[in-house]
């Protein structure tokens, strides 16, 4: 049977605007908007993928489960997309990215915080979670999160405290990402071939 569902993918478009103004200009514009965004991005509603589309309880546990990394998307200073795969750590509320400070993803984010997430798993049957949101910088006493992040993907065969104390040796930079507009799709949810296959769009008759 068709299952409707009330949860929508919500996006945010970028204003175009940006990309045709001078580099100053642009930066300064791009840093003001991601401060509003949530008043002056567009949000519109998408697509409802029917019964394949996630529970906010089903989200939570897929962005728990291990091993799993995430597809990061920033803005480069000429408005172009950038995407790196990136392991995160997360509590439940938020996505917590660490990096050191010379990274280009720090550069792009304190230039412009505005981030679209995806993660997803390889199975041929397979599920995806969608962060849109804006990053926000923290303090990481005694690198909490940034250890935690790290602790997430055990490398075997290597001494820990050392792999740790390397990794934390040049410092590292926090960003926090809110998940409470997250959407996630999972295919192992379906019920029929064609819900499988297009299920945004009920069966014909």
């Amino acid at each position: 049977m068709w299952l409707a569902s009330s949860t929508k993918l919500t996006v945010f478009r970028f204003l175009g605007d940006v990309d045709h103004m001078n580099p100053l200009r642009r930066e300064r514009t791009s840093a003001h908007n991601a401060r509003n965004v949530m008043h002056d991005a567009e949000v519109r509603e998408v697509i409802d993928l029917g019964e394949t589309t996630m529970t906010a309880e089903e989200i939570d546990a897929y962005l728990r489960q291990e091993g799993r990394f995430a597809a990061v998307g920033t803005v480069r200073k000429d408005g172009s997309p950038f995407v790196v795969p990136l392991g995160y750590y997360y509590d439940g509320d938020h996505l917590y990215l660490s990096s050191t400070p010379d990274r280009g993803l720090v550069k792009r984010l304190r230039r412009d915080p505005r981030v679209s997430v995806s993660i997803f798993d390889h199975e041929a049957i397979h599920g995806y979670v969608l962060v849109n949101a804006v990053a926000e910088e923290i303090e990481d006493p005694d690198d909490h999160y940034s250890l935690a992040m790290h602790h997430r993907y055990p490398k075997p065969g290597v001494d820990g405290p050392e792999h740790d104390r390397i990794w934390l040796s040049e410092g590292r930079v926090v960003f926090r990402i809110p998940t409470a507009d997250a959407f996630g799709m999972d295919q192992r949810k379906a019920t029929s071939v064609h819900a499988l296959a297009m299920p945004d769009k009920p069966p014909s008759a």
